[in-house]
């Protein structure tokens, strides 16, 4: 059905875990949202204000499996929730932007399941950038 179809462009696809049909639709709302202010700056935000903007009036669980999917680091992301600042020696985008890892060359990374049984989609923001941009992202 179509909540189907959406749930399978949204960011986050989970063939285990099925967001539920308002979910779904708030979860495309602010995914369709995110991407129009990607296109309306010129830019691409770094990948915990994306995830902050996808996950605006989720439940926390959908939340938690959105940064999960997107393989943001829950500390770093639970943390810039509640107003602290993280003080990195390197570049952010070495510690957010994770290396894209080919469904087809190996099996899916563990840090982009929920548990051991379930198993995640890993969203790949490196495409999303190059199929706006139509040129590699410096950081991917």
């Amino acid at each position: 059905d179509a909540l189907d179809n959406l749930r399978k462009v949204v960011p986050c696809y989970s063939k285990t875990q099925k967001l539920s049909k308002i979910e779904t639709l708030r979860l495309a709302k602010n995914y369709i949202w995110a991407l129009s202010e990607i296109l309306r700056i010129g830019k691409r935000p770094d990948l915990l204000t994306f995830v902050q903007s996808l996950c605006k009036g989720l439940s926390q669980p959908t939340t938690n499996l959105v940064a999960g999917c997107l393989q943001l680091n829950a500390r770093s992301f639970l943390m810039s929730q509640t107003g602290d600042t993280l003080h990195h020696t390197r570049s952010p985008y070495t510690s957010v932007y994770p290396p894209y890892h080919s469904p087809e060359l190996s099996t899916p990374p563990t840090h982009g399941t929920l548990d051991n049984s379930k198993t995640m989609k890993p969203y790949n923001y490196c495409s999303a950038y190059e199929s706006f941009y139509e040129s590699t992202s410096p950081e991917c």
